[in-house]
């Protein structure tokens, strides 16, 4: 499966008598942040430690996932939720089967970022060729934004890749507050199609 880290996504303003944020609207899609600015300071949030809610920071890191699809509606339904995280995960996909695959993120919120066999592989900067006018260039294969009618930009690729070959694949997620989901699934050249890339995604430890 995938492995990587999940990061704090910062409010824009946080009221801390009230308990009460801003949604940071604007930051997810800022080079600064994409290039690397999510990590913050690097330190991991612990619950004993004073928080500063308007800079970015991590949650944890060397997390494992054999399926990247999450939905919080119906926990997270308040304007204030604590819904602010994100992840940068990462793999090699090793097809059992050589063929075409269509990697889909069928839908987001608010931001997800695909690269497939990217050269800025395991890098900080994860995102630097995104553009939030849907135009892709560089390695950002697969980049879309939240829109009220649905995903926007590039939400899919098909390629054809062998079986047995290794390409390196890595996913960047942002949910800015509230609500937030995201929905990544693969189609295999026989037609099924499945969100668990236990058996097609692999980091260094399975590969040992």
């Amino acid at each position: 499966g995938f492995k990587g880290n999940a990061y704090y996504y910062p409010w824009s303003s946080y009221n801390y008598a009230a308990k009460k944020g801003t949604q940071n609207t604007k930051l997810y899609t800022q080079s600064s942040y994409l290039n690397g600015g999510y990590v913050g300071s690097g330190k991991v949030i612990t619950s004993g430690h004073t928080a500063d809610y308007t800079v970015p920071n991590v949650i944890a890191y060397d997390i494992t996932a054999t399926n990247l699809s999450y939905s919080n509606s119906g926990l997270c339904e308040t304007a204030q939720c604590s819904g602010n995280w994100g992840f940068h995960m990462t793999g090699y996909i090793i097809p059992p089967t050589t063929g075409n695959y269509t990697i889909s993120l069928g839908y987001v919120d608010d931001l997800g970022i695909l690269n497939l066999g990217a050269g800025k592989f395991l890098s900080g900067n994860c995102c630097g060729n995104f553009d939030i006018t849907g135009d892709i260039s560089g390695t950002n294969t697969v980049q879309s934004i939240w829109s009220s009618s649905g995903p926007t930009g590039t939400n899919q690729i098909t390629a054809y890749l062998y079986a047995g070959v290794s390409y390196p694949v890595e996913v960047f997620h942002v949910n800015r507050g509230a609500l937030g989901a995201i929905t990544l699934t693969y189609k295999d050249p026989s037609g099924v199609v499945s969100s668990n890339f236990g058996g097609i995604v692999y980091h260094y430890n399975d590969l040992d």
